[in-house]
């Protein structure tokens, strides 16, 4: 399947996704107000309520449709209210998404993460399991700094060079970069 997709031109990727997207969108229409509080999906995150898993394929599109974007744009960033609504799911992602080895191998550590635009900050706890928490650490080993839509993507694996983002302590760029590859 990945194949077939790859081999597609950045245009005909970005024409594939709005039909898939169209389809998908009109399927959820497709169900019915009295079935909106009984109907299950199964997700990655288990299985969900309607308004749960629109949530979260609302989160996975906003990312994907960026994957898209920045083939036709290398400037091309998340919009404010899609940072807004990934934040919202960051803590799942980091969790699900991030490599083992790396976070065996960097633990255990307390990143303090300061965000700028919006101003924000939280707790990247590296150790026998990996949270992103919206609370700051009282006392951290490292920091990482930068604007949140840089830092959102960078946890999801989708950092760019360019990305302002900064590491101190013990922990580089680098090495978050293996702990969040993306998926």
């Amino acid at each position: 399947m990945w194949e077939r997709w790859d081999a597609l031109s950045p245009v005909a990727q970005r024409a594939a996704w709005r039909d898939a997207d169209e389809r998908h969108l009109a399927l959820l229409d497709a169900v019915g107000p009295g079935q909106r509080t009984s109907v299950r999906v199964p997700y990655f995150a288990g299985l969900l309520d309607l308004a749960s898993y629109a949530g979260h394929r609302l989160s996975e599109q906003a990312v994907h449709a960026w994957d898209v974007m920045v083939a036709l744009d290398e400037r091309a960033v998340l919009t404010a209210p899609d940072v807004a609504l990934l934040w919202e799911r960051i803590d799942l992602v980091a969790t699900r998404f991030r490599d083992a080895d790396a976070l065996t191998r960097l633990a255990p550590q307390r990143v303090r993460v300061e965000l700028t635009d919006p101003g924000q900050t939280l707790l990247l706890d590296i150790d026998t399991e990996l949270h992103l928490y919206p609370t700051p650490p009282t006392d951290p080993t490292a920091l990482l700094t930068g604007p949140a839509e840089s830092a959102l993507r960078f946890v999801y694996g989708r950092n760019r060079p360019q990305d302002p983002l900064a590491a101190t302590g013990p922990i580089s760029l680098d090495d978050l970069r293996t702990l969040f590859p993306g998926f």
